[in-house]
């Protein structure tokens, strides 16, 4: 069964008066700054959408986007796959006044109540936040071998035993008195 392409445009104050709900796919390379991240921009995101008012009487949107991507690995710059999941809450408000208003629990985003918006517009930063910082694989599956910290240490430990002086050569230039 496939999923339905969702809308490019919302209405996010009828939609959330009406409490809608959606869930389909879009194209991954429909996210210009998402894609820029990514090695390769094919594929689809799972999203869903829940449009309500709250009992404060807020207009919000609440979803989730899911799908999997092809960044490089940063150790050793070979392609990797990577789940993303970003959950999503916005608030809608009329005007700034209206958004400084609302409390630390909302995530506000002013908006015309006569306004047109994209999904991209919509979820696009979250799903930039959901990716790591450094891509890699995990353990094991790189190819690169890391060695850590603790682990060079006790290398060295055990190694410095065995390690001559390098200047030991120069003990034999030095002029007995």
């Amino acid at each position: 069964m496939s999923t339905p392409v969702l809308p490019k445009l919302y209405e996010p104050y009828r939609l959330a008066d009406k409490d809608v709900s959606y869930e389909g796919s879009v194209a991954l390379d429909s996210f210009e700054r998402f894609t820029k991240m990514l090695e390769s921009s094919e594929g689809v995101l799972s999203v869903k959408l829940h449009f309500f008012v709250d009992e404060e009487g807020i207009r919000q949107l609440e979803g989730c986007a899911q799908t999997t991507v092809t960044l490089i690995c940063q150790r050793c710059l070979e392609p990797m796959e990577y789940n993303v999941e970003a959950d999503f809450s916005v608030s809608f408000a009329f005007h700034e006044d209206m958004a400084r208003s609302m409390t630390g629990r909302y995530d506000p985003i002013v908006l015309s109540p006569d306004k047109r918006v994209s999904l991209v517009e919509l979820i696009e930063d979250d799903l930039l936040l959901s990716l790591p910082m450094f891509s890699s694989h995990s353990d094991g599956e790189c190819q690169v071998k890391t060695v850590y910290a603790d682990q060079n240490r006790a290398v060295e430990a055990g190694n410095d035993q065995k390690k001559s002086n390098p200047f030991s050569v120069l003990a034999n230039l030095k002029k007995p008195e």
